[in-house]
């Protein structure tokens, strides 16, 4: 983004990184969902 000043290129690349830094968050809620279910990392599985 440094090398160009063409908001052509700007733009679809500020939205792909805002969208990424909004993936971060949700998965880093998850995890930490997931660390309260499991806080000895293991979970009953279901075997068929």
């Amino acid at each position: 983004m440094n090398q160009t000043d063409c908001e052509q290129y700007l733009a679809p690349l500020r939205f792909l990184r805002e969208r990424e830094v909004v993936h971060f968050q949700r998965f880093s809620e998850c995890w930490n969902i997931l660390k309260e279910l499991y806080p000895d990392g293991k979970q009953n599985r279901m075997y068929r």
